[in-house]
């Protein structure tokens, strides 16, 4: 059985607690901070832990770490009947009330307070195992890291191809442009892309006609090499990406009518490729 024991420091009441567990009695005592419940686990045999403290965590868990059997104030935990009986004969047989004043029941389940306190225990064990990802978590995030890229990598590099190609076949019209112009100032068409461009130095003329960019000019841009040709009834322009499958993977032809045909592949386009509608 177990008597309750007035709380105090630990030097005044730890040698009454000590003549008590000789005589055969688990002494217990309340505990209202932390910092009390390492001294009274040295004198007393069960800690108890007021109702209306159950929930400090702190005072919970320090209880806990002392290895002593914990009470609530107000707990009901499932009694064994031999120990209530027990108890009420040695009343009956005239043993002094203080002592029974605080019966502590033996036996029976753990009382939802005690199953509070090992809840609250697995908790913190848990926080500080899981205070960062395991080497396997982290393989497998650099395993589904590099699955996207995989299947997002080639969709990526295929509207970026198909960007720059639809930019060589804007750059064939500008020429297409150009080339009137150049026509109805200077009688002709032009025979190269630098008679279409900036000139060299002075004011625009049939040799630097200032109708296009510089950049284009020269005959390279967004990833395609374009190319400019006079013919004795027109002109021919090509466009070729700079790396096949890389920077596009079509080809283009125009020409004086104005339409612009492609083909699917390294070969450059010609007159006789499909027509884009």
């Amino acid at each position: 059985m177990s008597i309750s024991w007035p709380p105090g420091s630990g030097a005044s009441w730890a040698p009454s607690s000590s003549r008590l567990r000789a005589a055969g009695y688990a002494v217990l005592t309340d505990i209202h901070e932390p910092a009390q419940a390492g001294p009274a686990a040295e004198a007393v045999g069960i800690l108890q832990i007021p109702a209306f403290l159950c929930r400090q965590t702190d005072l919970l868990l320090e209880a806990r770490r002392t290895g002593k059997p914990l009470q609530g104030l107000h707990d009901r935990p499932s009694p064994d009947v031999s120990s209530i009986g027990a108890a009420n004969r040695g009343a009956r047989r005239g043993r002094p009330q203080e002592k029974l004043g605080a019966v502590v029941l033996a036996g029976g389940r753990q009382s939802s307070f005690y199953r509070r306190i090992r809840v609250l225990q697995e908790a913190s064990m848990t926080r500080s195992r899981r205070g960062g990802f395991s080497l396997i978590e982290l393989l497998i995030v650099i395993a589904i890291i590099l699955i996207i890229a995989a299947i997002a990598g080639p969709k990526l590099s295929q509207a970026r191809m198909h960007t720059q190609e639809m930019a060589a076949i804007r750059h064939i019209g500008t020429i297409h442009t150009a080339q009137t112009q150049y026509y109805s100032q200077f009688g002709r068409y032009a025979n190269s892309l630098a008679e279409l461009g900036p000139p060299a130095s002075g004011q625009p003329g049939p040799g630097g006609s200032d109708l296009i960019p510089g950049d284009l000019a020269l005959g390279k841009k967004t990833g395609f090499q374009l190319a400019l040709q006079g013919t004795p009834t027109g002109y021919t322009v090509n466009a070729s990406p700079e790396t096949y499958n890389n920077t596009g993977r079509r080809t283009f032809y125009s020409d004086q009518t104005l339409v612009i045909r492609e083909n699917w592949g390294q070969e450059p386009a010609t007159v006789s490729s499909k027509e884009i509608k």
